[in-house]
């Protein structure tokens, strides 16, 4: 029976011929021609063919276009080890760059300088500008797929405030209240009119579901500031570590982001110790990327597929001047001296090639640019007093015998600098020590790592002079730089700055909306600070970022700070796809 049944459905051999229509007349055609002809009416029929699938081809590629593909991979190298990667916590330009592209606020920057809802889909200012009310996004998650609520906002500025995190930002919330109204609703309610509060609210979102059984006391040492979790374009997706620090962050596209799903598909950070060897890293295509580079290193550029951008930046660089630290500094002549002895011009040579601008003041001259009323001159310039005489009236003459500039006979007018070491402000700190000796103050420099100097010398105030600097945001609030009630760490007045009248302007200038009274405001804190030489002001240095040329979309535009450039990340593409026009 099986061996039958296998017979029975054994399909048969099917010997029909199909033939092709009109291939008998094409035959009848052929056989007549001489085999020549044959060969040239072949060759004329494939050409008719050929130009026949040509016209099809391109009428297929008139309606297809080339649009950004979901792929792509993207390594730029980093100086310097990470810290905390955390909103309230970062200090480093390392720790803020990942900040930028792990979390999102309720408000982002643009390129063009303005300020846009990100998590918040609207947001309210009363009429007297004291209250701000934002909505959420509805479906706005965080990288573990935790919805973003008011509570997260809530729980964000209120750890913010609390003076055991020690944050940098904790003075420009501190009299702030804020409450959810509801599950998507959030207000703010100042004590006075604060201008620049909408830049304050681009403030990183946490989340509160997995912060909050962090202690206060424990918050600096948690390990989610180094695996975090936040709202950003991107999501951490491996960790490299190397003598229990990470070594190298792999990030992935987060495809629930507000802005839109990102294009370049991976992120890859390695961590160098130095910029030489994140420099070299780049001349020898292990890394694709670098930013905040001296200018000094584009004379040793090999490759050619990289494209270097330039851009100003609000930043001020200065030797701030410690008087506690050290009693000479507290007499102004002594001060005046050391910043006339400076040769600014020599400075930004030697140390960035003059790819900056110099300074005299607190204000950048990207700054200046945008507010008519200040100018970036030498206002000394009409001082006819040298530093060798400023210093005789502060009661300090050359001593042959010690070698140095004394009052008693016994001890030399001395000043130690202390400033990041293997970078462009120990070359500064160089140049400005041997235009201080050649003056007959003793001048010494103290080198140290990024993270050890803010540790260590900068948050303690344990220095005479430091060579550092500082960025304005956009709206140019001096502040926190400069406001006496910011002496102290967290603060960021570095030169421990007093002065009552500064400080009422400095919060007339954060109260007054009207752009025309700012300009004046700005002028005289500038003006105030000049006269009084809390520190002694060097440079604007530019910013500079290499990327590779197959990134496209690339645009650095108006940046206030080096993070900036992810500013539109989510746009940059590498990969490209084929598409027809009318799926689009």
């Amino acid at each position: 029976m099986n061996q039958n049944f296998l017979v029975e459905n054994t399909p048969k051999t099917n010997n029909r011929r199909y033939k092709i229509p009109g291939m008998s007349n094409l035959e009848k055609i052929t056989s007549n021609l001489s085999l020549t002809e044959r060969f040239i009416f072949l060759l004329l029929l494939s050409a008719t063919a050929l130009g026949a699938f040509m016209i099809l081809w391109n009428i297929q590629s008139s309606f297809l276009v080339t649009v950004p593909a979901y792929d792509g991979v993207l390594k730029e190298g980093i100086v310097g080890t990470p810290g905390p990667i955390n909103p309230l916590l970062a200090s480093t330009a390392s720790d803020r760059a990942l900040v930028s592209l792990i979390y999102s606020g309720l408000m982002k920057a643009t390129l063009d300088g303005y300020l846009i809802n990100d998590l918040s889909k609207s947001h309210q200012i009363s009429e007297d500008g004291t209250e701000y009310v934002f909505k959420l996004r509805k479906g706005s998650t965080f990288h573990d797929g935790t919805p973003v609520t008011a509570r997260d906002v809530v729980f964000t500025v209120e750890k913010a405030k609390d003076p055991v995190i020690r944050s940098s930002i904790a003075g420009n919330w501190s009299n702030i209240k804020v409450e959810a109204v509801d599950r998507y609703t959030i207000k703010f309610t100042l004590p006075e009119p604060r201008a620049g509060f909408l830049e304050m609210a681009t403030l990183g979102i946490m989340p509160r579901h997995l912060w909050e059984p962090v202690d206060s006391n424990r918050f600096a040492f948690s390990s989610l500031n180094t695996d975090p979790v936040g709202t950003g374009p991107y999501k951490i997706s491996s960790i490299s570590f190397k003598d229990g620090n990470p070594d190298k962050y792999e990030l992935r596209s987060f495809e629930k982001y507000v802005g839109g799903k990102p294009y370049i598909k991976k992120l890859i950070f390695p961590f160098f110790h130095d910029e030489r060897e994140a420099w070299n890293a780049l001349q020898k295509k292990e890394i694709d990327a670098l930013a905040g580079f001296s200018p000094k290193r584009m004379e040793s550029m090999v490759r050619a597929d990289v494209d270097v951008r330039t851009s100003p930046l609000p930043r001020v660089f200065a030797v701030f001047l410690n008087q506690n630290k050290n009693e000479a500094l507290a007499d102004i002549n002594v001060r005046k001296a050391l910043s006339k002895a400076v040769d600014r011009e020599k400075v930004l040579l030697e140390t960035i090639n003059g790819k900056g601008s110099l300074i005299y003041g607190p204000i950048s001259p990207m700054v200046i640019n945008k507010q008519e009323q200040i100018t970036n001159i030498d206002t000394d310039e009409e001082d006819v007093e040298t530093p060798d005489s400023l210093l005789k009236k502060a009661g300090w003459e050359y001593d042959e015998e010690l070698g140095g500039l004394t009052k008693d006979g016994e001890t030399v007018l001395s000043i130690e600098i202390s400033t990041v070491a293997n970078s462009d402000l120990q070359k500064a700190a160089e140049v400005i020590e041997r235009q201080w000796n050649k003056l007959g103050i003793n001048t010494t420099i103290a080198l140290y790592g990024s993270n050890e100097l803010n540790q260590n010398v900068l948050r303690p105030r344990e220095f005479e002079g430091l060579l550092f600097g500082y960025i304005l945001d956009r709206d140019f609030d001096l502040f926190p730089f400069w406001h006496s009630s910011e002496r102290n760490d967290p603060g960021m007045n570095l030169s421990l700055y007093t002065n009552i009248s500064v400080d009422k302007l400095l919060e007339e200038y954060r109260e007054n909306k009207d752009p025309s009274k700012r300009k004046e405001i700005l002028k005289n804190i500038e003006e105030a600070i000049r006269q009084d030489v809390p520190a002694i002001f060097l440079y604007s240095p530019h910013f500079l970022y290499a990327t590779p040329q197959d990134i496209r979309d690339l645009d650095v535009g108006y940046m206030t700070s080096p993070e900036e450039r992810f500013l539109d990340i989510h746009k940059w593409f590498i990969e490209t796809d084929r598409v027809w026009s009318f799926l689009l």
